[in-house]
């Protein structure tokens, strides 16, 4: 069979053949790592064409462990009056909640949480089916790291001031 394009191969490509050709299996633990990197991504928002296929894996990773310690995994998916995004969002205010009060717990404790979840990234993951614990950790980092961005901000826009009034 012929092809038309060139195919090039990078020199560099024999280095890492040795350990190629024995190439560890994916485990639930690589593909959360893989799945944090997606979500925390601030770069143009989350890529949900690999997204999904990652938390599937994930999931049935986590089944199989599950079958072989006669343990379940729950699940939950917005198909049952919204749980996911509700779950996610209860997570993302804690973090939020959580990364705020430690320098500001006035501030934690006279927003609502509606207030709260106002300066958190939003549950987007709509149609997709989350092994509850992950969507839950997704929630609480997304919101501590929000938390933490407002803290910068705020301490940023009270430096920028008090630099205007001197």
């Amino acid at each position: 069979m012929s092809n038309n394009k060139k195919i090039k191969i990078d020199p560099g490509l024999r280095l890492m053949a040795g350990t190629m050709l024995t190439p560890d299996a994916p485990t639930p633990e690589s593909l959360k790592e893989a799945i944090f990197g997606l979500v925390l991504n601030d770069d143009g928002g989350v890529n949900f064409d690999v997204l999904r296929p990652l938390v599937k894996a994930y999931s049935e990773l986590l089944i199989a462990e599950a079958e072989e310690s006669d343990t379940e995994v729950d699940f939950v998916s917005d198909a049952d009056d919204y749980a996911a995004e509700k779950l996610y969002r209860e997570f993302a205010i804690k973090g939020w909640r959580q990364a705020v009060g430690a320098k500001h717990p006035e501030a934690t404790k006279s927003r609502s949480d509606e207030e709260v979840y106002e300066g958190c990234s939003w549950y987007e993951y709509g149609k997709m089916t989350w092994p509850t614990q992950l969507i839950a950790e997704v929630g609480y980092v997304l919101g501590y790291r929000d938390g933490r961005n407002a803290i910068a901000m705020s301490e940023y826009f009270a430096a920028h001031r008090e630099d205007s009034h001197v």
